[in-house]
């Protein structure tokens, strides 16, 4: 989070300097939403895999691959059209239900000049919205979880 603020200043001030960029009007929902949905969402399953590894060592390798999947399934060196495109409606619908998606998609309609005229879901702040509720879930669950594991951590380590 603190890497994420540092590096959105200095584009918030390059879009500045520049006169191009963010879209103010877009950007006061889309990227505290999205900071929040990929906050909650990267604490939840932080805890659960940190609770994870200390029973099952291997963990950390599997995040690794997990971290590299997650990457390719969310539109960062693609777009959404070309998902929804090729795809079909039922894979874009799945490929939605990834968090990620969501709030990339909200910061690079905010912060990203060519990001600004591509499509994007017809409710996209309603399912980034839906993604933090549901993550929300999660972290309460991942505390709880975390919080049912710890208890044996010392004797595990």
């Amino acid at each position: 989070l603190f890497n994420f603020g540092i590096q959105f200043v200095i584009l918030a001030l390059a879009c500045l300097l520049t006169g191009s960029g963010i879209n103010w009007v877009t950007a006061l929902w889309a990227v505290p939403l999205a900071t929040l949905t990929t906050l909650v969402w990267g604490t939840a399953l932080g805890m659960f895999l940190a609770a994870a590894n200390v029973y099952m060592r291997d963990v950390q390798h599997l995040v690794e691959v997990g971290l590299m999947v997650g990457f390719w399934l969310t539109p960062i060196v693609y777009s959404w059209q070309m998902v929804a495109g090729a795809a079909g409606p039922r894979i874009a619908e799945l490929y939605l239900a990834n968090p990620m998606s969501l709030a990339v998609m909200s910061l690079q309609r905010a912060t990203w000049v060519a990001g600004a005229g591509q499509p994007v879901p017809a409710q996209l702040p309603l399912l980034t919205l839906g993604a933090f509720a549901a993550g929300l879930g999660l972290l309460f669950l991942a505390q709880r979880w975390f919080d049912r594991m710890q208890r044996n951590f010392a004797q595990e380590i």
